[in-house]
């Protein structure tokens, strides 16, 4: 397999660059990614020993003796394993019935046996071929079958890093080759058969330069001095960022501009997964050339929720709070003589470490005072707001003795209706399954809820008002679907108005509003939500416009919509158990608030359980406020060849940072209502829109040429892409989606239901829980999802009062850009990239060969 240059994220280098002939895209994907490495290289096995894990899968005795026996056939051939357990699969697929048996039945319960031992199949199949070592010793190993497996060394190719990557690559093409299904196929096709766009033959592949011109337009420069090449390239090269948005034609081809996104993106070595949240995708193109072909694709989307390494860097765990405490200092491992007498022959001398510290005894006095007044300052009003942002008028309804008293001063009523309240939503979310019995053992139940884990008789169980309702079908929630009229908020809205002092009046709009909805919405109390007059934009005096009649027409409808979202089970449940952790935690910092040292107040909450539990819940609160508005996760970001040659992974890099990346956030994003915080408080929550920070991996552990020293300078600072450590190494890379459908499949037969329905406020990582709940269900080890491929994490601050904004200590966050004439600064990017990496490039004689390798690809036949 041939390097790729500048872009470890892409193949389009082995696809485009061809030996002289064009190539259409989909004959590549069925010959060139069918390629395997080496049998030699894959037969390299060298395993972790100190990491087995038992395969004894919870099956029945003749399914464990008929994989018992394909153990022996896997270790008499391990050179063809993965075929044997292809063959086996199908061959055990094809028992399946044409129809799911009956419920109850006999044959039920062998067709769940059956599936289960498909699910187990279908892992060992996948665990194979990612080169897990396989073991069976009926001597030494004990249960049946007696089979370890062991997982691959992560440190095998740590002095190869060219081998350990095609390894790697090898993982991710069973996934990604598993997206071509007809339907993808279909649309590259489409894409790739020429049509006419304003009286000339387009296709997609006009957008890719040939690297013969490439070749010939800069293989000039080479001879001069880089300020001379530099100021060439601006006739030359002349790149653009462009928002490849869905349902905008590009002028040039006629094409929608995210298909075009899109057809590049399948080129990529990872699949293309959506994923839930906020999402931009650009394109990178180059103005200076007809049609402007695109020079790289990248995307943005919704950080993740957990990354431990990344969540330390911010400070929002609480290890980050106890390392800034500490003095920075440098161990080093220092050779010493031995005493004389000490002295042998083979030892003269022996390593003691020795410290320095980095900072003056005041200077970390300083520091960790500064510290700590910005924890303190951020986490002891994080519990109250996240406590403000919780509904829970309708909890009061639901029984006489829980009071607003009872909230504010967290009583033990409030605990146990709550427990209450999370359990009856749990039971109906659970799809109201068993309930267990005083005498029963919930062993013998496989989808069982047992009411008195939450305080609950079976009896509080019977004839809930509590629908299982998925929230997400109330986005569509309009006011005619509910039976409420527009003209009928609109009076409200008429008659609430107080046209002098211009605010609502809450409680004869509450009455209102009790006397215009129907009796099976809950609307009556109103108060709770107040209506956000500086959202509604109330800023002058005198009769309503009609723009602000519908302002205010609009909230109140969204207000509808999230209210009904928030009872359902799911939100019932989630608002329940949050509002327990947050009442219990934030009794220490009420407890504690006469403490007026900052850095007695961090240590005293530092020495208690209780204290360093309230930290925790404060500092969760405050990422969950910032981690989906103030940052996002760059998922694509690479260069299309022949600019890949040029760095052009480093271009689109770099352009991320931009103040018209920013920009674009912000305009996307404006007024925009979060999901899941609209939901739990019951009316529409719009986050600040501020983009401060990006983070992203490479492929691979080994690090990435394209974020390798890029540093963008700015008018306030600089901006760096900065290596902060490794990913934990667990993941669902090494499964494929049929083995993830089977194992959603074992669960929801066992369990008869979805176990996780990937619900957008469900939880997060659902991919991830399906499969280790699918483990579970077959008895399989959890640590078979530790894939031992790390990646390099890499964090980007764009402004310098990232953590501030982050923590919110600020809304309005000073951006190392200006941001008065963002296509200005935004040129200046380009000038830089141009300067810094193309122009030493193109004094290479290797760089403009193989950039004039690249041919662009032609139409499917």
């Amino acid at each position: 397999m041939r390097e790729v240059t500048d872009t470890p994220e892409m193949e389009i280098g082995s696809w485009a660059t061809t030996r002289g002939v064009a190539l259409p895209f989909l004959l590549w994907l069925e010959g060139y990614t069918t390629q395997r490495v080496s049998l030699q290289m894959m037969n390299d096995l060298v395993y972790d020993e100190n990491s087995p894990s038992y395969f004894q899968p919870n099956l029945s005795d003749g399914y464990l003796d008929e994989l018992d026996r394909l153990f022996d056939r896997i270790c008499k051939s391990p050179n063809d394993r993965e075929k044997v357990i292809e063959t086996k699969i199908e061959e055990v697929e094809g028992r399946l019935p044409d129809h799911e048996p009956a419920k109850g039945s006999q044959q039920r319960e062998e067709y769940i046996e059956l599936q289960k031992y498909i699910g187990v199949l279908r892992v060992l199949h996948d665990i194979a071929e990612v080169r897990y070592h396989i073991k069976k010793d009926p001597d030494e190993i004990e249960g049946y079958p007696p089979v370890v497996v062991y997982p691959p060394d992560p440190d095998r190719f740590s002095d190869n890093p060219d081998k350990y990557k095609q390894i790697e690559q090898r993982i991710l093409e069973k996934e990604r080759r598993a997206q071509f299904d007809k339907s993808t196929r279909e649309f590259i096709r489409t894409m790739e058969n020429p049509s006419r766009h304003k009286g000339r033959r387009i296709d997609v592949t006009d957008l890719i330069v040939d690297g013969e011109e490439f070749y010939q337009d800069l293989h000039h420069l080479q001879d001069l001095e880089r300020d001379e090449i530099t100021e060439e390239l601006d006739d030359l090269i002349q790149p653009y960022v462009q928002v490849a948005e869905s349902g905008v034609t590009d002028p040039h081809t006629g094409y929608d501009l995210h298909d075009i996104w899109r057809y590049f993106r399948y080129t990529w070595r990872t699949p293309y997964n959506t994923v839930p949240g906020r999402n931009i995708n650009f394109l990178i193109r180059d103005a200076a050339r007809e049609l402007h072909p695109v020079m790289g694709i990248a995307s943005i989307a919704s950080s993740m929720m957990n990354l431990k390494r990344r969540d330390q860097y911010l400070g929002w765990r609480l290890d980050s709070v106890e390392e800034g405490l500490k003095r920075e200092k440098q161990v080093n491992m220092v050779e010493h003589q031995l005493p004389k007498e000490e002295r042998t022959p083979d030892q003269q001398t022996v390593e003691k470490p020795v410290t320095n510290y980095l900072e003056t005894e005041q200077e970390w006095e300083e520091r960790s005072k500064k510290h700590c007044q910005f924890i303190r300052s951020a986490v002891e009003n994080s519990i109250e707001e996240s406590i403000q942002n919780i509904r829970h008028d309708d909890f009061l309804t639901r029984f006489d003795d829980l009071t607003e008293r009872d909230f504010k001063k967290a009583t033990e009523t409030a605990f146990t209706r709550l427990k209450q309240l999370e359990g009856m939503g749990t039971y109906v979310f659970k799809g109201k399954p068993h309930i267990l019995q005083e005498d029963e053992d919930s062993e013998n139940f496989e989808n069982v809820f047992d009411p008195s884990e939450f305080e609950l008789r079976e009896s509080d169980l019977r004839d809930l008002d509590i629908e299982d309702t998925d929230p997400d079908s109330y986005d569509k929630t309009t006011l005619d679907t509910i039976g409420v009229s527009k003209s009928d908020l609109e009076a409200l809205v008429l008659a609430d108005v107080d046209e002098e002092r211009r605010e609502y009046d809450h409680q004869e709009f509450e009455q209102r509003l009790q006397q215009a909805f129907p009796s099976d919405i809950e609307l009556d109390t109103f108060s709770e939500v107040p209506i956000d007059l500086e959202a509604t934009k109330l800023d002058s005096f005198g009769p309503l416009e009609p723009e602000e009649i519908e302002d205010r027409v609009a909230y109140l409808g969204a207000v509808i919509k999230f209210r009904l979202k928030s009872e359902t089970a799911l939100f019932i449940k989630k608002r329940a158990h949050t509002l327990q952790k947050l009442l219990r935690d934030r009794e220490f910092f009420l407890n504690h608030s006469d403490i007026k040292d900052d850095r007695e107040f961090i240590e005293a909450a530092l020495e208690s359980e209780a204290g360093r539990r309230a930290l925790r819940t404060a500092l969760k609160e405050t990422k969950k406020r910032r981690v989906g508005a103030g940052m996002m996760n760059i998922q694509v970001c690479g260069a299309i060849p022949p600019y890949s040659h040029l760095l052009g992974g480093k271009l689109v890099a770099m352009a991320l940072t931009g103040p018209e990346i920013i920009n674009t956030y912000r305009e996307k994003y404006a007024g925009y209502e979060s999901k899941i915080a609209s939901a739990m408080k019951g009316a529409p929550v719009v986050k600040q829109n501020e983009l401060v920070f990006l983070d992203t991996t490479g492929l691979y552990k080994v690090g990435s040429a394209q974020y390798d020293r890029v540093r963008v300078p700015a008018p306030n600072g600089q901006i760096e892409y900065e290596d902060i450590g490794e990913t934990s190494g667990y993941g669902s890379v090494q499964f494929g989606a049929k083995t993830r459908e089977q194992l959603a499949t074992v669960t929801e037969l066992l369990e008869d239901r979805k176990a996780v329905r990937g619900r957008f406020g469900e939880g997060v990582a659902p991919k991830m829980r399906q499969i280790r709940h699918g483990m579970e269900n077959l008895g399989l080890d959890g640590d078979l999802l530790k894939h031992e491929s790390p990646r390099v994490i890499y964090a980007v601050p764009l402004s310098e009062e990232f953590r501030d904004y982050l923590f919110g200590l600020v809304d309005s966050p000073e951006y190392y850009w200006s941001m008065d004439d963002t296509a200005q600064a935004q040129q200046s990017i380009y000038d830089h990239w141009k300067y810094r990496w193309v122009s030493k490039r193109v004094q290479r004689d290797q760089t403009l060969t193989e950039s004039r390798r690249s041919i662009p690809l032609r139409t499917c036949p």
